[in-house]
C-alpha cells in the first residue's frame, strides 16, 4: 500500500489564492475551523506555506499534512468533531474567512483543484486508518515499519522506531518492545540504537 501523492499543481493553485488574500496566521494559535462572532457563524480556510500540520483523532497521531496545503474548505462537522490539527512550531499559515475563499477559487476557475486536493486528503486519511484502526498490535507495528523503511537511510537514522511506533498508536511500550525484539531476534529487521537499518526479509503475517 503506497503513501498517496499530493496533487502538486492543484495545490499549488489553491494556495496563492488563499495567500493573496488572507492574513498570516500565529502558530502559537489554535487551528480553529468556525466560531460564533457576534451572534454569527464564521467559517475559515487555511493555507500552509511551510512547514506540517499535525492530525490527531482522540489524541492518537493520524499523520501529518506538509507546506504547501489547504485545511477547511469543506467544512465537515464530522471532520471538526473528531480530528483536530496542531501546527508545527515552524509553520507559515494564512487564513481567510471561507466565503471568502469559495469566491476567489470561482473567480479563478480552481474547482477541480479543489476537488483533486480533497481527493488526496480523504486518500491520506483512509491510508492512515488502514494502518492503525482495528488492526492488531502487530498488524500496525509491521504496517509501520513497512511505511519507515521507505524513508530514505539518512532520514530514517533520524527517527526513533519506538517513538514513531507510538506517535501512530495508543499501544503498551512493552507489548511493542517485545515484537520488535522478536522481529529483530528472527532476523526480519536490522535495527542500531532504535533506528531502522532494514527490513531484511518479509514480515510474518502473523505473530
Amino acid at each position: 500500500m503506497n503513501l498517496p501523492q499530493k496533487p502538486q499543481e492543484s495545490t499549488l493553485r489553491l494556495v496563492e489564492c488563499i495567500s493573496n488574500i488572507g492574513e498570516i496566521y500565529s502558530h502559537n494559535q489554535q487551528v480553529v475551523f468556525c466560531q460564533e462572532i457576534e451572534n454569527k457563524r464564521k467559517e475559515f480556510v487555511f493555507a500552509v506555506q511551510e512547514g506540517k500540520v499535525e492530525i490527531y483523532r482522540k489524541n492518537v497521531f493520524i499523520g501529518e499534512l506538509s507546506a504547501p496545503c489547504i485545511m477547511g474548505l469543506l467544512q465537515s462537522c464530522f471532520l471538526i468533531d473528531f480530528y483536530h490539527l496542531k501546527p508545527s512550531s515552524d509553520s507559515v499559515m494564512v487564513v481567510t474567512e471561507r466565503s471568502v475563499a469559495m469566491e476567489a477559487i470561482t473567480q479563478k476557475g480552481l474547482w477541480n483543484d479543489v476537488l483533486n486536493y480533497q481527493a488526496y486528503v480523504f486518500d491520506i486519511l483512509l491510508y492512515r486508518r488502514e494502518l492503525i484502526i482495528k488492526n492488531s498490535a502487530y498488524s500496525v507495528i509491521c504496517n509501520l515499519l513497512e511505511e519507515l523503511a521507505k524513508l530514505p537511510l539518512a532520514e530514517r537514522e533520524k527517527i526513533s522506531v519506538g517513538s514513531y511506533i507510538l506517535k501512530y498508536s495508543d499501544m503498551a511500550r512493552s507489548g511493542m518492545m517485545r515484537i520488535l525484539s522478536d522481529l529483530k531476534m528472527g532476523g526480519y529487521i536490522e535495527m542500531k540504537r532504535g533506528k531502522l537499518i532494514q527490513i531484511c526479509k518479509k514480515l510474518p503475517e502473523k505473530y
